[in-house]
């Protein structure tokens, strides 16, 4: 199996399913279906990727490891919160863990295993602004003036 199929080492799979207890649907449980659905409808192969570093970041970090857990009003985003306070995350990591999830859950969704995407709820951290170079007013003159004296 390649790394894109295998979200999980099997003794990493078993210690999750003994937290788990049977008391929930483990987190990868469509992890399958939902690789076999991208690549048939042509989708990037780095979406996959992501996603499943995603997923298997969560598996390994979270508390968050059945798909019930999820569905828990306000959890996923204070796990978000602990998760990027604890790990460092810039802005563009969190934000890049909350799209590759929420694709995984859209899948969900589309599947009919879950009504609603919980990760939608989940608050984007603004992006980084970069400074913008932007023209000075007598560059702005200048233009002007060639303009005026080019098509006069």
């Amino acid at each position: 199996m390649d790394r894109l199929t295998t979200l999980l080492k099997k003794e990493d799979e078993e210690n999750i399913l003994t937290k788990i207890n049977g008391t929930g649907t483990p987190l990868w449980e469509y992890w399958d279906q939902y690789i076999s659905d991208f690549r048939a409808t042509k989708r990037s192969e780095d979406t996959i990727a992501n996603t499943a570093s995603a997923l298997r970041m969560f598996l390994s970090y979270s508390e968050l490891i059945t798909i019930e857990d999820w569905l828990i009003p306000r959890k996923v985003q204070d796990e978000f919160l602990r998760l990027n306070k604890e790990r460092h995350w810039s802005e563009g990591t969190y934000n890049s863990h909350r799209k590759n999830m929420s694709s995984y859950f859209n899948h969900l969704v589309r599947g009919g295993y879950i009504d609603k995407n919980p990760v939608l709820q989940v608050m984007k951290m603004p992006g980084s602004v970069k400074d913008q170079p932007s023209i000075s007013n007598s560059d702005i003159l200048k233009v002007f003036r060639y303009l005026e004296n080019d098509f006069v």
